[in-house]
């Protein structure tokens, strides 16, 4: 056989390696890699009193217990709180659902209590961490999955590793060219 042909036909798997190699590898680290490590959690509510349990979280309802015994409802979206359970408001198109996965980013401080729900809609779930510091602050921390966001990803970063993929190996494949015109 040629010897150019041979280096063609060489090339032309190693393009389609790299190609399909990128793909796979960026599915994977986007899928597997431990997401959480690189999040942080965010100042909740402020509970006029001295915050000590978190008794419950029905978005966007957290009920907390404060060191005077007090219940508070309070609203992480407005962040206001309040003794009358009537101003407090859910939503009834989320419901619980199975257990929240435990990997959190590194907290920022001593934890005094937690809490972490898993609320499922019709197209996934989410799950939203709080946690109360020796402080007396609570910070609040939630990640999902959602149906159409996992497939997305899929494609969005398969697209972007074959892109990578092909890219390297056009690179590498114009360099060993560049050498072999030269040696002859």
């Amino acid at each position: 056989m040629n010897s150019a042909l041979v280096l063609r036909l060489r090339l032309s798997a190693f393009f389609l390696f790299m190609t399909v190699a990128g793909s796979v590898s960026s599915v994977a680290i986007t899928n597997f890699f431990p997401y959480a490590l690189f999040d942080s959690w965010l100042l909740s509510v402020d509970v006029p009193s001295t915050p000590t349990q978190l008794l419950a979280f029905n978005d966007p309802t957290l009920v907390v217990k404060a060191v005077d015994e007090q219940i508070f409802w309070c609203d992480t979206r407005t962040k206001r709180c309040t003794t009358n359970p009537e101003d407090a408001r859910t939503y009834k198109y989320v419901f619980l659902c199975g257990e929240p996965d435990s990997l959190t980013p590194i907290v920022p401080g001593k934890v005094v209590n937690a809490l972490a729900v898993r609320e499922c809609g019709i197209d996934g779930y989410w799950d939203v961490h709080f946690i109360i510091l020796g402080d007396g602050s609570i910070w609040e921390w939630s990640t999902g999955n959602m149906a159409h966001d996992e497939e997305l990803s899929i494609i969005l970063c398969g697209l972007l590793g074959a892109l990578a993929g092909a890219i390297s190996s056009v690179i590498i494949s114009w360099v060993v060219r560049r050498k072999l015109t030269r040696v002859n």
